[in-house]
């Protein structure tokens, strides 16, 4: 692993922060390969980074796809939703 610079820190984050999707990742992939040796959790650590995120990116790298999150999964689930899988688990 090399250590990584100040700016180099600030300059990544930066950076970051300005894009979206599968260009953020892919971002968040060639840094973490390039400072951190491909270690997510480090990037983590290191950037802030959702570790899952860079996780994807590093996967979608490494196999040249775009993975996909259907719409339906994506966001906080409605609060209905939560409550009745809860209560149906409770045994009556």
């Amino acid at each position: 692993m090399m250590a990584v610079a100040k700016d180099v820190l600030e300059l990544a984050k930066r950076c970051a922060r300005g894009l979206r999707g599968v260009a953020r990742r892919v971002f968040q992939a060639e840094v973490t390969r390039e400072y951190l040796d491909g270690d997510a959790r480090r990037a983590e650590r290191v950037f802030g980074w959702n570790r899952m995120a860079v996780t994807k990116g590093l996967v979608e790298q490494a196999f040249g796809v775009e993975l996909i999150t259907p719409p339906d999964a994506r966001g906080r689930q409605e609060t209905a939703a939560r409550w009745n899988e809860n209560a149906a688990s409770l045994p009556s």
